[in-house]
């Protein structure tokens, strides 16, 4: 632990050091009373104590140093399947397997024989979630594809996706106010499994699921960790917002989404940061949105508190937004 000495013990300290400097410069032989001195020093030092309250609050955090010990993020499967925390990595395991199975992720098929076609790997990750206060919120697993194996011009083509710009924000936040318009923020889920893939890939089959000897998985839709799935989930959420939602792709920035009525008149827009959107408008535009997005994709929606590392806070009764970084 770190001790905080009180200012009066460094003064004396320091009158200490500044007379034996003048008695070493001037060389002259001085009676320094040094006894009285580390009297006033003991005397000083005997006054610091530590509080009940901030020995307390001491112990509780050791305890909760040790708890974050023991809930360590295993590195392999094995680490995970056999270690303190086993059966909650298990259950994360499971669930994200069921998910897949009801996304139709892959079919299992034989190895491929032909000429060209390759299996990639894929490998488990394994995160422990928390809250603000570092408590455990939920153990999570998760699948990703090896995708440096990846060859480009067979197993993918484009990689680029474009991500929303800081200004774009601001912007966006701006127009809420100016206008008054109403604004949610939605997240989908598994948004890099919802595509399917125009290529052909192969993959071992994961650890933790049952195949017979000789088994890969051919894919279906993307995965993490595919060079090419980022790019796939930014082309199929422009394609909803543009053909089934009718909002019109800014020249300025290619993650902002704008909505205009028949007069040209702008009624909403939409900001994507991957799988996070922030959707503003007058109601009935923001209400159409929400219908629609929740019909095409599973998502959870909520208040605009925090986005892209910032604090948001929104005062109805003086029309503001501010941001805090």
């Amino acid at each position: 632990h770190r001790l905080h000495f009180p200012p009066q013990l460094l003064c004396s300290l320091h009158r200490v050091h500044q007379k034996q400097e003048e008695l070493w410069k001037s060389n002259v032989e001085e009676d320094i009373d040094l006894a009285t001195e580390a009297q006033a020093l003991s005397a000083t030092a005997m006054n610091l104590h530590w509080s009940d309250a901030l020995l307390a609050e001491t112990e509780e955090e050791e305890r909760e140093s040790s708890a974050k010990e023991l809930q360590t993020e295993p590195t392999t499967f094995a680490d995970a399947v056999t270690g303190p925390d086993a059966d909650r990595w298990r259950e994360a395991i499971v669930r994200e397997l069921t998910s897949h199975a009801k996304n139709n992720t892959w079919t299992t098929v034989s190895r491929p024989t032909e000429r060209g076609k390759r299996v990639i790997g894929c490998k488990w990750v394994f995160k422990v979630k928390r809250d603000e206060n570092g408590n455990v919120t939920k153990y999570k697993a998760r699948l990703t594809a090896q995708g440096f194996s990846q060859v480009k011009g067979v197993d993918y083509h484009q990689t680029f996706a474009p991500t929303v710009r800081h200004a774009t924000i601001r912007v966006f936040f701006s127009c809420v106010v100016q206008f008054g318009w109403r604004m949610t923020q939605m997240d989908v889920e598994t948004a890099y499994l919802i595509p399917a893939l125009s290529e052909d890939i192969y993959m071992r089959a994961p650890m933790g699921m049952k195949h017979r000897e000789g088994e890969c998985v051919k894919l279906n839709k993307s995965l993490y960790g595919l060079k090419q799935a980022g790019r796939e989930w930014n082309s199929n959420l422009h394609r909803t917002l543009t053909a089934k939602l009718g909002y019109i792709r800014s020249h300025s920035d290619p993650c902002l989404y704008l909505k205009k009525n028949n007069e040209g008149k702008m009624i909403g827009m939409i900001v994507c940061y991957v799988d996070d959107l922030l959707v503003a408008g007058e109601n009935g535009v923001v209400n159409s949105a929400v219908t629609s997005l929740t019909d095409t994709y599973k998502m959870t929606m909520g208040e605009v508190t925090h986005f892209l590392g910032m604090k948001v806070e929104v005062n109805k009764e003086t029309g503001t937004i501010t941001l805090t970084q």
